[in-house]
């Protein structure tokens, strides 16, 4: 499976792109509240950006993830599950060489539009931020969707030069650093 993930910072535009979302067709499917302790492992050099683990606390759920990257294409594998002891994975995850450096705070909501699911998430010391996502199982529709994005992002009035790359971890990682 293959996560395509686009993702631009809303600020101020947030209302009329949620408006904007809204007059397309975007159907809202519910609004939540995470919490995700980062952990990340210190190179000589600084930080592995390549690996992140999260420990993410949602509703009456815990989640394991993992974002890497792929060393041969770069693109994000993401991967998730379900954890029964916060703490016990925690220590888990420290004892790998990772170190938790902080948490990010997020409010989220969520829409579908066109078999993709938009985000308008808030991030607590960052701003507000679009996120479009879909999962698909091949390259053809890979770049199917990644299309579909990008128009989306044009209907939005958001440039490919505001296009945010990095994940919300490396976002608050540059910013406390």
């Amino acid at each position: 499976m293959i996560d395509i993930s686009l993702k631009a910072r809303l600020g101020k535009e947030k209302e009329k792109a949620v408006l904007a979302l809204e007059k397309k067709g975007a159907k809202i499917k519910k609004g939540k509240e995470e919490l995700d302790r980062v952990f990340f492992k210190n190179l000589s050099d600084g930080i592995d950006k390549n690996t992140i683990f999260n420990i993410k606390k949602e509703e009456d759920k815990t989640l394991l993830c993992l974002k890497k990257k792929d060393g041969e294409n770069g693109k994000l594998i993401k991967l998730e599950s379900l954890v029964a002891d916060e703490e016990v994975i925690a220590e888990m995850i420290k004892s790998m060489g990772y170190e938790e450096l902080f948490e990010i705070k997020k409010k989220r909501t969520k829409y579908l539009l066109d078999g993709m699911i938009v985000n308008i998430d808030y991030i607590e010391d960052l701003d507000y931020f679009i996120e479009i996502n879909k999962t698909v199982s091949n390259e053809d529709e890979e770049r199917e969707v990644r299309t579909n994005i990008e128009n989306l992002f044009d209907y939005l009035d958001i440039k490919k030069d505001e296009y945010i790359l990095d994940s919300y971890e490396l976002l608050k990682y540059n910013l406390i650093k």
